[in-house]
């Protein structure tokens, strides 16, 4: 039983990843035309239309980790508080 919930929760997340359009999925036609019609698709390929610097430095990735953890903690305890101050 208790190696039975994370692997659930495994497999059930690899299967999501692996069927989902957004992670990789397979695209249906109408995507396949869409995509086609953007500024962004060229030779089949998706380019960005400014100049992307895709460089960071460990400084800037820990940076950047620690503002996002902070925005979750935040926006959970804010859910949190909401959902007690509302409660019956």
């Amino acid at each position: 039983m208790l190696m039975g919930v994370p692997m659930l929760f495994f497999v059930s997340g690899g299967i999501f990843l692996n069927s989902s359009p957004e992670f990789g999925g397979t695209h249906g036609a109408m995507d396949k035309k869409r995509y086609a019609a953007s500024a962004n698709h060229v030779s089949g390929k998706f380019q960005n239309i400014l100049p992307t610097d895709m460089s960071m430095s460990a400084r800037d990735m820990a940076k950047t980790m620690y503002v996002f953890v902070a925005w979750i903690a935040v926006a959970v305890a804010s859910k949190l508080s909401s959902a007690i101050s509302t409660a019956p």
